[in-house]
């Protein structure tokens, strides 16, 4: 009889446990949200980034050229344009992140499609060019923005491919290469 009752107390202290930690353990659900595509579009956008406000930013396909966008689930799907002077047609942009403040980090390429150059957006200034590395082609991409507003990309310079950080102050400065390196750098995020 003792053991039985033991063995019945066990299944009951097992049974509460399953039900307390069941709560905890529950799997998340999440929805899948389409975001369209811009006017004149070929129904291909890919999403790069989402901050945390829900905004998104990545590349819609439109006609003869792609075009840099932000979403968000009041206004929809907005062209970010191109640099100032790259013309509208064949004339391609892309962004690549977005921090919480909503500023938009990318590329955009050059009116000859010869290069790109980084570029900074935001509602206030619109797309803003971050210039490029001294001594290089004209060739610059902006890759990941953090809170503060710092941007890290790469670009052409007078040693290969090589990663800098931007920001309003300092302007884009030149990261280097680790030692034995052949000169060329590449950064994909950075912190907050």
């Amino acid at each position: 009889m003792k053991k039985s009752m033991l063995k019945g107390k066990s299944i009951c202290v097992l049974l509460l446990a399953v039900v307390l930690l069941s709560g905890t353990g529950a799997a998340q659900s999440y929805t899948l949200i389409g975001l369209g595509d811009l006017p004149g579009g070929s129904t291909i956008s890919r999403a790069r980034a989402i901050n945390d406000s829900g905004q998104v930013v990545g590349v819609s396909y439109v006609t003869n050229s792609s075009k840099a966008f932000i979403w968000d689930s009041e206004n929809g799907m907005v062209n970010l344009g191109a640099l100032p002077g790259g013309g509208t047609s064949g004339h391609s942009s892309n962004a690549r992140d977005i921090n919480n403040s909503g500023q938009v980090v990318g590329s955009s390429r050059t009116e000859n499609g010869t290069g790109s150059e980084a570029f900074i957006w935001d509602s206030t200034n619109g797309m803003v060019a971050l210039g490029d590395l001294p001594g290089g082609g004209f060739r610059s991409t902006a890759r990941a923005i953090n809170d503060s507003g710092q941007v890290v990309g790469y670009g052409d310079s007078e040693n290969n491919d090589e990663a800098f950080i931007w920001d309003a102050t300092n302007g884009m400065t030149a990261l280097g290469d680790l030692p034995g390196g052949q000169t060329w750098s590449f950064p994909l995020c950075q912190n907050t």
